[in-house]
């Protein structure tokens, strides 16, 4: 296998993941994120810029992309943003967090953050991460 065919055999199959806790749906259940790709990222930043969506909007599109079920298929569809967007707030943000630190953005400055918990436009597109 030479460099290059390594390399996105790599990419392919290294998913960073985590798992979240999300007591409010259910006794000790637990819900794997994943990491949001390039493209998955552009488009949370052009919803999150769409001054049609609301703020809420923003913060449920990327719980829908990036949580996975017990096979590693998604989670969530499309159809659920509506069901999601009537829940309370403390699942998703927990969710989205998750989500948008595995994806590289820093939400840990809570001067840089908007109050809808989406990433400012400083730290949306850098990719880097603090500790």
């Amino acid at each position: 296998m030479n460099l290059r065919e390594s390399v996105l055999s790599s990419i392919q199959n290294n998913q960073n993941t985590t798992a979240v806790d999300v007591p409010e749906w259910g006794d000790g259940l637990s819900i794997t994120v994943r990491e949001l790709s390039l493209r998955e990222r552009d488009a949370v930043q052009e919803i999150s810029d769409d001054p049609e969506k609301s703020p809420a909007y923003s913060l449920v599109t990327p719980v829908v992309m990036g949580c996975l079920d017990e096979t590693g298929a998604p989670l969530f569809c499309e159809s659920d943003v509506e069901t999601l967007l009537n829940h309370g707030t403390g699942p998703i943000q927990r969710l989205y967090k998750a989500i948008m630190k595995l994806s590289g953005v820093d939400l840990t400055d809570p001067g840089e953050e908007s109050p809808a918990g989406k990433p400012s436009k400083k730290h949306r597109g850098s990719g880097k991460t603090t500790a």
